[in-house]
């Protein structure tokens, strides 16, 4: 086991614009981000760079975000999930996940990032692990 800084972070929603801000205020904050634009991409990225913490939104286009962290969940079981949504009515299926937390659109970019960044150091002070799938499986 690797215990290290969780830091990883990964940004999905279908609206650039927000990926770029979000993606931009976390890498302030000297956090690694890796951004997909869809939930297919997510399971990709997921799959590939297992990110300590996922912030998705609920609602793009094809598939929706729930449906993505259905599918991201098993591929990075210790990742904490946030969800965004302009949808309040869909929060309750979002908290039945496992989520962290809601976020209601419009919200506070700055103060999201923060809630990101707190919660990614309370899982390097609790000694999660953060070993790398990359290096782990000897490929």
């Amino acid at each position: 086991m690797t215990t290290a800084l969780a830091n990883r972070v990964l940004v999905v929603d279908d609206e650039p614009d927000m990926v770029r801000g979000i993606r931009r205020l976390l890498k302030l904050k000297g956090l690694e981000v890796e951004t997909a634009l869809s939930g297919e991409e997510a399971i990709e990225k997921a799959r590939s760079w297992q990110p300590h913490g996922i912030l998705i939104d609920l609602k793009m286009g094809g598939m929706d975000g729930l449906e993505a962290y259905r599918k991201i969940r098993p591929l990075c079981p210790s990742a904490f999930v946030i969800f965004m949504t302009a949808f309040s009515s869909l929060a309750k299926d979002a908290i039945d996940e496992g989520a962290l937390q809601i976020l209601t659109k419009p919200f506070n970019p700055a103060k999201t990032c923060d809630l990101i960044a707190n919660s990614l150091i309370g899982k390097s002070k609790a000694g999660v692990d953060t070993g790398d799938s990359r290096t782990s499986h000897g490929s």
